[in-house]
């Protein structure tokens, strides 16, 4: 996020403001669509991890 707050700062002393916002009016919907697709993805994971380990956890060993 910090990153994304660099740049967007870095775009906005260097070109002009009309552009930056240009930029940011073509990027943003492709932003949005790659960070919900990331979230859902880190989201599964661990909730595939949580079943995982309460399965694991439930079953007992028979040794």
């Amino acid at each position: 996020m910090l990153a994304l707050l660099g740049t967007m700062l870095v775009l906005v002393l260097t070109y002009r403001l009309e552009q930056t916002v240009a930029l940011a009016k073509m990027y943003a919907p492709v932003v949005t669509i790659a960070v919900a697709a990331v979230g859902t993805v880190i989201r599964s994971v661990k909730w595939l991890r949580g079943r995982r380990k309460a399965r694991l956890s439930s079953t007992t060993d028979p040794h």
